[in-house]
C-alpha cells in the first residue's frame, strides 16, 4: 500500500460531531453574520488518526498520535448577503498527515456542509489556508512535490466562485510574493499597507482606463475618470515612500511595495465646470544621466537603451535595452554585464530581465527607476538594483541623445562624416560608453564623454559598436 494512499485513508474527516451542540458560540448572532454563532475553533471533530473525537481548544489539539489544528474565515461566497464559513484543517502525525477543509452555510437555521475541500498530503500540495477575496474562495496550497508538477517558488493559489450550487475554478496560478495585490499577501499586511494597496489598486485601475470618442457622453466620462484619478491617486506617492521607509526591514513587504510604480503624481489641470482639479499624470521616459545610469530614449522608433556604470567593478557595468510599449508598465528590458558581453558580443550570454519606470521628483525633475529581476552572479555591486534596494534616481544631466552603446573593438576611430574616407585620429577603446544621436546604414553618430567631462563626437562604423541584444520576441535593440 503506497504512502500517499495511507495518508488519504487516515486523513481527518472535517465534519463537526453534533455541530449544533458542540460547536457553539458564547454569544448568539443573527442576520448576515449568524454563522459566526458557531465556535469552530473550539468545536469537536472526528479524526481517524486518533480513533476518537478531538476537542479543539482555540483551534488546536494534541491527541497523542497527531496534532490537529483548524482555521476559519467568514464571508459571503454566493452573493446572498449572508456569510459562509470556511474551515481549513490540518492533521499531522509522526509518519504523515493530511489537510483539507469544509465550506459551511446556514440553511433554515441549521449548520450545513456545502462543499468538502479536497484533502492533500505534503507531497500532494498541503492546504495552508483559505481566504475570501472579492466574493471568491481562495485556497493557498504548498507546491506539489511530484516530479511532473509545475515549478512554483511560493504558493499555489486557486480562485473559485460559487455558481449553480457548486464551486468552479476561476484561476490557478503560482504566487511568488511579488504581486502586492495577492490575497495571501494582503491578508498578512499591516492595516496601513493594506489600505494603501487598496487605494493604489483603485488609482491604477482608473489610470489605465481608456476614454475615447467625442460628444457630451465621452466628455462626461472623461471628467468622471479624471475625478476618480484625483480622488484615488492623490497622496499615494508620499504614502508609498513612507511605507517603504517604515517597512524596509521586512523583506516580503519591501518586495511588495517595490512593485508599485513611483512616482505617479504630477501637476496637471483640467477645466471643470466650476473649478480646476489636479490630475495624476503618467511621466514619460527621457534621455539623460541618472546618477550611474546613462539612458537614451528613441521615441520615434519606440525603444530605449542605457548603460549603468559599476565604478567599483567595471566588468559588472550593465547595458540595457527595451521597447517603449506603454501597455507594459513598468517597461520591460533585457540587461547584460560587460563581462558577459565581451565573452561573445553576438550572443546573449548571461542576459537577465528587468524593469524601468519613469517618474518625476518633488521638484518636477525626471527620474528613472531601474530594477533587475535577477542579479548577475559575481556582481554584488548591482544589488542596489534589486527590488529590495532600488530607488528612483533623479536626472542629473538632461540629454538629446537617442541611444547608448558600448565599443566592441580595441580601437574605434571617429569620422568627420559617415564615410570611411573621413577618419580622424581620435578613438575610443573596448567597453567605452557612447551616446548615439543619428544613424546611417554603415555609421552611427556617437559622443564619448571622458571622466573629467571632455566630450568627443563624430561618426563611428557600426562594426565597432557592440551588437544588439535580442529581446526575446523577435525584436532587437
Amino acid at each position: 500500500m503506497s504512502c500517499r494512499y495511507l495518508l488519504a485513508l487516515f486523513a481527518m474527516v472535517a465534519t463537526p460531531a453534533t455541530a449544533n451542540e458542540t460547536v457553539r458560540a458564547r454569544q448568539a448572532l443573527s442576520g448576515p453574520q449568524a454563522i459566526r454563532s458557531y465556535d469552530f475553533l473550539n468545536g469537536t471533530y472526528d479524526s481517524p488518526l486518533a480513533d476518537k473525537p478531538v476537542k479543539l481548544n482555540a483551534g488546536t489539539a494534541a491527541t497523542g498520535v497527531s496534532t490537529v489544528s483548524a482555521q476559519v474565515v467568514f464571508g459571503d461566497l454566493d452573493g446572498d448577503d449572508n456569510e459562509e464559513a470556511v474551515v481549513v484543517w490540518q492533521d499531522e502525525g509522526a509518519v504523515g498527515g493530511s489537510s483539507g477543509g469544509t465550506v459551511y452555510r446556514l440553511l433554515e437555521g441549521e449548520l450545513t456542509s456545502v462543499w468538502t475541500i479536497p484533502q492533500a498530503s505534503r507531497i500532494d500540495g498541503w492546504l495552508q489556508k483559505a481566504l475570501i477575496d472579492e466574493g471568491d474562495l481562495v485556497l493557498a496550497r504548498d507546491p506539489e512535490q511530484s516530479p511532473n508538477a509545475p515549478y512554483c517558488d511560493g504558493v499555489m493559489l486557486s480562485r473559485l466562485y460559487y455558481a449553480e450550487s457548486e464551486f468552479r475554478v476561476r484561476q490557478t496560478y503560482c504566487d511568488d510574493g511579488s504581486d502586492p495585490t495577492s490575497p495571501v499577501l494582503k491578508a498578512a499586511m499591516p492595516e496601513d499597507v493594506r489600505a494603501f494597496v487598496e487605494q493604489r489598486e483603485a488609482c491604477d485601475h482608473f489610470r489605465g482606463e481608456p476614454v475615447e470618442g467625442e460628444g457630451e457622453e465621452a466628455l462626461a466620462r472623461l471628467e468622471f475618470v479624471q475625478r476618480q484619478i484625483f480622488e484615488s491617486c492623490s497622496g499615494t506617492d508620499a504614502e508609498l515612500q513612507r511605507l517603504r521607509h517604515a517597512y524596509a526591514d521586512d523583506p516580503s513587504l519591501a518586495k511588495a511595495l517595490a512593485a508599485f510604480e513611483y512616482p505617479i503624481e504630477t501637476t496637471g489641470k483640467m477645466d471643470g465646470a466650476d473649478r480646476d482639479i489636479d490630475l495624476a499624470a503618467e511621466p514619460t521616459l527621457q534621455s539623460g544621466v541618472y546618477g550611474a545610469l546613462v539612458l537614451g530614449v528613441d521615441s520615434a522608433n519606440g525603444r530605449f537603451s542605457g548603460v549603468y556604470q559599476a565604478s567599483a567593478k567595471p566588468e559588472c557595468s550593465l547595458r540595457l535595452h527595451g521597447l517603449m510599449d506603454r501597455l507594459d508598465e513598468p517597461l520591460r528590458l533585457a540587461a547584460q554585464v560587460l563581462r558577459d558581453a565581451r565573452k561573445g558580443p553576438e550572443e546573449n550570454i548571461g542576459v537577465v530581465s528587468g524593469r524601468l519606470v519613469a517618474g518625476v521628483d518633488v521638484k518636477g525633475k525626471p527620474t528613472a527607476w531601474l530594477r533587475l529581476d535577477q542579479i548577475p552572479p559575481g556582481c554584488a555591486e548591482l544589488n542596489a538594483l534589486s527590488d529590495a534596494q532600488a530607488a528612483p534616481q533623479p536626472q542629473t544631466v538632461p540629454g538629446a541623445w537617442i541611444s547608448v552603446h558600448w565599443t566592441v573593438t580595441e580601437r574605434a576611430y571617429f569620422h568627420t562624416e559617415p564615410h570611411a574616407s573621413t577618419v580622424r585620429k581620435a578613438y575610443v577603446v573596448t567597453g567605452d560608453t557612447l551616446r548615439g544621436y543619428a544613424e546611417t546604414a554603415e555609421f552611427i553618430e556617437l559622443e564619448y564623454v571622458a571622466p573629467k567631462g571632455r566630450a568627443t563626437r563624430g561618426w563611428i562604423n557600426w562594426m565597432d559598436v557592440m551588437p544588439s541584444l535580442w529581446l526575446g520576441d523577435g525584436a532587437e535593440m
